[in-house]
């Protein structure tokens, strides 16, 4: 079973990583749009940060070639340039071909490793 670990952008652009949890409803003024927070521990302090609606990205279980973690959303890029989104298979995490709409597992991964998100860095977001 994979580690339940979560990232989430926060309004000033940060990516936040710990555990997901449902804000209270209306508990802020800007509660729609920031409807969920990511908590962590540092030392025995606990922190919370309400993140972005739609930015949440869930850990995979999976590594990159400089064992990077992934989460879901995160563009990798192989060693022969083509770059790839990771998303949420039916049965297994897919890599999305950016240009053609194809995709790959895991397994049939070369070297690869993650380059961004498409949160925080949608410049890497190829077009055909």
């Amino acid at each position: 079973m994979r580690e339940l670990k979560f990232r989430g952008l926060t309004a000033n652009g940060d990516m936040v990583y710990g555990y997901l949890v449902p804000d209270l409803p209306d508990s802020t003024v800007y509660y729609k749009e920031y409807s969920q927070r990511i908590c962590w521990y540092e030392g025995q302090a606990h922190h919370n940060i309400p993140v972005k609606n739609g930015t949440v990205g869930q850990y995979t279980g999976l590594k990159d070639s400089y064992s990077i973690d992934e989460y879901f959303g995160d563009i990798i890029e192989e060693k022969d340039g083509v770059r790839l989104i990771i998303e949420d298979g039916l049965s297994s995490v897919w890599y999305k071909n950016m240009k053609t709409g194809g995709g790959k597992y895991f397994w049939q991964l070369d070297v690869h490793k993650v380059i961004g998100n498409i949160h925080k860095n949608p410049e890497l977001l190829e077009k055909e």
